[in-house]
């Protein structure tokens, strides 16, 4: 049987997936622009290493913009437009959301109605959605980069008395799992990133701040919390209004002083203040 696209006569459609949500557990979201729902790969089991079969959306209204490949590192992002529907509502509101990692494919038919001869036109991760693009009414525009995207980001470490690592992460090496708490979500009040936080075991200091809360896969860091008032935290953005009354996992700060590294991780060994011992004057041609 001659396979679809090697026929002279064939018929192709556009598949996009969106995975959001937690990553150990993730959510989709499956669009294609044929004219009735159809079967296609989703994630790959683990064991086997097969794609499994999942189903994409009938949603004509579907667009995906021809996509540029450049053979450079300034490929522009890819465009798609979906109408406004429950997902993308949320994904546009403004609101701070979990990443999502957007595949683009295209499938073709046999003669016998099955689709074959995937290929993968693109994988990457969303930066940014806008909606009602060019007046456009009930439409969202989603804008995907590739991984080339990440390549534009500085490298190198800087040399000040400061600590570079991140608290748990390389180099630093704390375990946060005994560290991170749940804890429920009160309330959101003032300019909506006052919230108030309860069921949370005590703490001294101000050991919460510069952490982060996690829920869903999102994270939203701690910009302030003292012991004083304890259920209070003040956050960096605005946790989104279905949080409330959601249990979200509580992730501590580290202020990367070798005071508090010494005192509250024990972790001085790993202290990565390069700049720490660094002399206030330049010994090739000055002295103390």
């Amino acid at each position: 049987m001659t396979a679809p696209l090697e026929g002279s006569e064939k018929r192709g459609c556009v598949l996009v997936e969106c995975q959001h949500g937690d990553p150990d557990a993730p959510s989709y979201a499956r669009y294609t622009d044929w004219s009735q729902d159809v079967s296609g790969p989703g994630p790959r089991d683990p064991d086997t290493g097969s794609p499994s079969v999942v189903v994409y959306t009938s949603t004509p209204a579907l667009e995906v913009r021809p996509i540029r490949r450049t053979g450079t590192f300034d490929e522009p992002p890819v465009q798609i437009y979906l109408p406004l529907d429950t997902w993308s509502d949320r994904l546009s509101a403004g609101e701070p959301h979990s990443p999502v990692y957007v595949r683009v494919l295209e499938a073709h038919e046999t003669a016998d109605g099955r689709l074959q001869d995937v290929l993968v036109l693109h994988a990457g991760r969303l930066a940014r959605t806008v909606r009602n693009p060019g007046g456009r009414t009930s439409t969202v525009l989603l804008e995907s980069t590739s991984m080339k995207a990440e390549l534009s980001l500085p490298l190198g470490l800087p040399a000040n008395h400061l600590c570079v690592w991140t608290l748990g992460g390389r180099g630093c090496r704390i375990d946060l799992e005994p560290q991170t708490q749940p804890g429920v979500l009160a309330s959101i009040t003032g300019s909506g990133k006052d919230a108030a936080i309860t069921g949370l075991p005590l703490r001294t200091g101000r050991f919460w701040q510069r952490g982060y809360l996690e829920h869903e896969g999102l994270r939203i860091g701690i910009q302030d919390w003292i012991d004083t008032s304890p259920t209070r935290f003040i956050l960096r953005d605005q946790p989104p209004a279905d949080w409330i009354g959601d249990v979200v996992s509580v992730i501590p700060g580290c202020d990367k002083s070798i005071e508090t590294c010494r005192s509250r991780w024990a972790n001085e060994a790993r202290f990565g203040g390069f700049g720490y011992a660094m002399p206030p004057y330049d010994p090739t041609y000055e002295t103390a």
